[in-house]
């Protein structure tokens, strides 16, 4: 009965207390105009626990693009005679869980983010021109997709605060709401490349120090 009882309690105080996170991304997209061509994420979560290599995550995410055409004619005197403006703007509320995987301490270690994530997509297109034609149109998607990213945690500025860098590819594709819109012969495939720094609580303060 003893045994029954400190067993479970010596396998759970190998695991670390849970941490929440605030985290901030950018992917390049050629596709998206005007330079930077980049769309954001916003995200919020926890690190469940973290036990020898493996720390589970949980988070939601709000990404957000937007591509802009404009397009002009001119006379035989190089006079404007039309001017038309194409706007396009995706947006989405996104799910995502990581069996996090790591090698190192609390204190400094590099991390593997394999991401499975699930959501919708809305997107939304406006087109005006100088003859006032105003045409805007809607269309939504749901998406589901992996993620993966490599990079370095360690602690921050004080005893509960852990800092990340991430390069990540992300299989989040707008595509799949956008090419509904119909304006053109534009196909959208926003899978791609980034960048993203994330700030950690910890509920319980680090004992490096």
């Amino acid at each position: 009965m003893y045994c029954l009882f400190v067993f479970p309690v010596l396998v759970f105080s190998q695991f670390s207390t849970p941490k929440v996170f605030g985290e901030i991304g950018g992917f390049y997209e050629e596709q998206f105009e005007p330079i930077p061509n980049v769309y954001l994420k916003l995200s919020a979560g926890a690190e469940l626990f973290s036990y020898k290599f493996l720390a589970p995550e949980i988070d939601i995410s709000y990404y957000k693009g937007n591509d802009e055409d404009e397009n002009s004619d001119f006379d035989n005197l190089g006079m404007v005679n039309y001017k038309s403006f194409l706007e396009r703007d995706a947006s989405a509320v996104i799910w995502g869980f990581a069996p996090k995987l790591f090698y190192g301490d609390e204190e400094y270690r590099l991390v593997l983010i394999p991401k499975y994530s699930f959501g919708t997509i809305h997107a939304t297109g406006n087109l005006m021109d100088s003859n006032s034609l105003e045409i805007e149109k809607k269309s939504k998607a749901n998406i589901h997709f992996w993620s993966f990213a490599f990079g370095i945690e360690g602690y921050g500025w004080s005893d509960n605060t852990v800092c990340g860098l991430y390069l990540i590819y992300t299989g989040f594709n707008a595509g799949k709401a956008l090419n509904k819109l119909d304006f053109s012969n534009e196909n959208y495939n926003t899978k791609a490349i980034g960048l993203s720094f994330r700030i950690a609580y910890n509920f319980k303060k680090n004992k490096h120090k």
